[in-house]
């Protein structure tokens, strides 16, 4: 088989641990007592908080965003209220704007940030 850019193998990488986490999620939508309507990966939600979208029974979701690395990388505080770009905003910054967003969309929102960095 002849691969291109877009077939070669591999072109999940950047998202493995990513479908990871959404197969936890999937994994705990199983048993029946979590109340776990849907699990959406790459969801259609705000910005920040659409890697892995956890719907229950009630209307309340939970959006997890991940940050993870192959590399020997930290997580900190930093890394959360700083921008390197002075035209856009800090990863907190636009995780709290997106559960602003969403918040007007479901009963209840609750972001989390998932990674596989050690803290810095």
């Amino acid at each position: 088989m002849n691969y291109t850019e877009k077939t070669k193998p591999g072109m999940g990488d950047p998202y493995w641990y990513e479908w990871s986490v959404g197969e936890q999620q999937i994994i705990n939508m199983l048993n029946e007592d979590n109340n776990i309507e849907y699990v959406e990966l790459q969801a259609n939600v705000g910005l920040g908080l659409d890697d892995v979208v956890v719907t229950y029974s009630d209307g309340r979701v939970l959006c997890i965003q991940v940050k993870h690395t192959r590399a020997n990388d930290t997580l900190t505080f930093a890394d959360l209220v700083y921008s390197a770009k002075k035209t856009s905003k800090s990863l907190l910054a636009e995780l709290a704007d997106s559960w602003q967003e969403e918040s007007r969309k479901y009963t209840e929102v609750v972001p989390q940030v998932f990674t596989n960095r050690r803290k810095g």
